[in-house]
């Protein structure tokens, strides 16, 4: 998925509670120095998140043929003392059984993950597994059982089916040439690991239509919206969605109310016209603050974007 830069962020709620494990493929096809690239991918990813007792916990599972380090949720670990243990994780260097992975996620979540909190799984792979029917039939489950599945794929060799029945939806799904360029998905996985866990949520996008942007890229900032949309929880208890569009001047508003289904937000979003003034960002956060979307039925635990 693309971020495109003229669809704006502010505000994610970061204090929320939320399981969230990494598994990570440690075969033979990983050179030593894009382990560590990995290694280093996942501790950056652990600080840009809100580790604490009552907010995000991590456990980490590294595989290959068999199953590796295992990092449990419980007992709880600070920040500093996770990126310690990430940095000092072994390479297996054999063949790539995510499926063997994704059941021992699932076991740890079972077991270890906290009741009525949100579980995010974060699956990261170079390549083909051994068993593809049997990847499929694990992450299934996985989803099934309520984890929100993200998959990024690495490099030429990976199998972009099996990654699409993994990840939770489209907007869940992720592929770099190399591991160098993993570090370039730092914040789009933290801003989907913090909507996987902040429902019930009022979501705004605020969203640049302003004369720089060609009709084709605002067609595409369309697309990357509704991608998103898509891959939330959008129910009056749950998700709710609006957006703004602004340019010089303010064009476009989807309030929060009434509640909207999520082909509805999705139609709407599609059909919203670039106003093709000059940009003026100040303007496009200044109506969410006074929109009257926030004006009825507040929401305990609110993340704007």
């Amino acid at each position: 998925v693309d971020l495109y830069p003229t669809s704006k962020i502010s505000g994610v709620n970061c204090n929320v509670p939320g399981d969230v494990i990494f598994l990570m493929d440690a075969s033979d096809s990983i050179d030593p120095a894009d382990w560590e690239r990995e290694k280093n991918f996942v501790e950056i990813l652990i600080d840009s998140l809100t580790i604490q007792p009552d907010a995000i916990h991590v456990g980490m599972v590294v595989y290959s043929t068999f199953i590796g380090d295992v990092i449990g949720l419980k007992p709880y670990k600070a920040k500093s003392r996770l990126k310690t243990i990430a940095r000092n994780l072994t390479q297996l260097r054999d063949g790539t059984d995510t499926a063997l992975g994704i059941a021992e996620v699932r076991k740890m979540f079972r077991l270890q993950g906290r009741s009525n909190t949100p579980h995010v799984a974060i699956v990261i792979t170079d390549g083909l597994s051994t068993i593809p029917a049997e990847t499929v039939r694990q992450a299934f489950m996985a989803k099934r059982e309520g984890t929100a599945m993200i998959a990024v794929g690495i490099g030429d060799q990976v199998f972009m089916d099996e990654l699409r029945d993994i990840a939770s939806s489209a907007s869940t799904l992720f592929n770099v040439q190399d591991f160098r360029a993993l570090q370039g998905l730092v914040q789009s996985l933290r801003d989907i690991i913090l909507l996987a866990c902040s429902s019930p949520a009022d979501v705004i996008f605020v969203m640049d239509g302003s004369d720089s942007i060609i009709p084709m890229d605002w067609i595409r900032e369309k697309q990357f919206v509704a991608q998103l949309i898509n891959s939330f929880d959008i129910g009056p208890s749950a998700i709710n969605v609006g957006a703004v569009v602004y340019s010089s001047i303010v064009g476009d508003v989807i309030q929060l109310r009434p509640f909207k289904s999520k082909q509805r937000i999705v139609n709407m979003i599609m059909s919203l016209k670039q106003p093709r003034f000059s940009t003026n960002t100040k303007l496009g956060i200044a109506m969410v603050s006074i929109c009257k979307c926030f004006l009825k039925l507040p929401k305990v635990n609110l993340s704007r974007m």
